[in-house]
Parts: structure tokens; sequence; C-alpha cells
């Protein structure tokens, strides 16, 4: 299952949770298998990882969805040159880089 590098964004998003969470495919179609299984993760865990990383007390989400979207490739300019993002976010979406991610080997993936 490609969902290893989600689990590194969960900090990424601001705190809270809703449940509400959409999987964008369409950069991508060779993603869809994952729609069902990210949804899942998502749900389950972004919970208890924003309490743990924020506290019971944190209020709701600021936004009224999450948004993952599997995009073809992601790149970022650095000192030495350019290079993949297995993933990043930024406000209420979460951008994961299919290529990067499919190129884990089974055995070290968490999820």
């Amino acid at each position: 299952m490609r969902r290893a590098a989600l689990s590194l964004l969960f900090a990424s998003i601001a705190s809270g949770a809703t449940g509400r969470f959409t999987v964008d495919v369409s950069d991508n179609p060779n993603a869809a298998p994952d729609i069902g299984p990210v949804k899942a993760l998502f749900e389950k865990w972004y919970p208890a990882i924003n309490r743990e990383l924020f506290g019971k007390n944190t209020p709701p989400l600021p936004f009224p969805q999450i948004h993952v979207i599997f995009e073809r490739t992601i790149e970022r300019d650095t000192g030495s040159g350019r290079q993949p993002v297995p993933a990043y976010a930024k406000g209420d979406t979460v951008h994961v880089n299919f290529a990067y991610i499919g190129t884990i080997p089974t055995t070290t993936k968490p999820c």
C-alpha cells in the first residue's frame, strides 16, 4: 500500500480533526486503488496523532475537509538541485508524490 509518506504529514496539518477527508487521484489514476485505504488511514489515525501532538482539548480543524492529492511527482529546489519530495501539506491539502512512495520497499513501509 502506498501510504508510507502520509504518516509524516499529520503534524503539518492544522490541529483538530473532522473525519472528513477527500482523496483526489485525477492527476494519477494509477493511485485509484488507494482511495479507500488512504481515507481509512486518515479517519483512524489523524485524531489519535493530533491528540498526541496538540493535546486532548484541541479545537476542531478550521477546514471543513482535508484533501489528499496523489500527484504523479513532486520536486523541490534544494542546495543540491531539484530533488523528489515524498509529500507535503499546506493548509487543508496533503500532496503525495505517488512516484516517490511507490519506490519504497514493502518491508520498510510502516502502514
